[in-house]
């Protein structure tokens, strides 16, 4: 298993929104999203090395696996205002994956002096392509708020800062842990 990971991911898209009350609002939101992973794992053992005497030293190799996921998602959001310029946002997201890639490497980091697997190449398994059962339409609830920037009462353009948080409730794939 992966014991280290980082990940990214961005956001575009729009929005609609329907007032009903001065404080409640309701959002209809299309979002295409590229959200992505490199989970790492250090495996130490020993190997053999043969340069001048038999002898064995400790070597590590990396396993890593890079994973990219690009969805396109739709999100009924409900927005309530709570001062002038602050709103909470909550609802649910549902997204259907279109790109759904993987690269897993395992290269030989030590030792750094000795050692490869044919001719130069440190690095030894490189297996890419769909990740493997990867679930198509994924569920999830997001929350989050809103900052509004002020701007002109007679204006139609609005500008605000948001922060959003999306806990999936779907798996990314089945038959197998991610």
């Amino acid at each position: 298993s992966f014991t280290d990971g980082h990940g990214y991911g961005l956001q575009a898209g729009g929005f609609y929104r329907i007032n009903f009350t001065d404080r409640l609002r309701l959002e209809g939101r299309l979002l295409i999203s590229g959200e992505g992973g490199l989970f790492t794992y250090d495996e130490r053992t020993l190997v053999a090395d043969v340069r001048d005497t038999l002898r064995t030293v400790r070597a590590t190799f990396r396993h890593e696996l890079d994973a990219s996921i690009q969805t396109v998602s739709i999100e009924p959001i409900a927005s309530l205002r709570v001062t002038r310029g602050l709103e909470l946002m909550a609802g649910p997201r549902i997204s259907y994956g279109i790109v759904t890639r993987f690269r897993q490497t395992e290269t030989l980091v030590q030792p750094e002096d000795y050692g490869t697997y044919l001719g130069d190449d440190r690095t030894w398994v490189v297996n890419e392509g769909t990740i493997p059962n990867s679930t198509l339409i994924r569920f999830g609830l997001s929350g989050g708020f809103r900052v509004m920037l002020p701007s002109s009462k007679a204006s139609p353009i609005t500008i605000g800062l948001e922060a959003m948080y999306t806990q999936g409730l779907s798996s990314v794939i089945t038959d197998a842990a991610w």
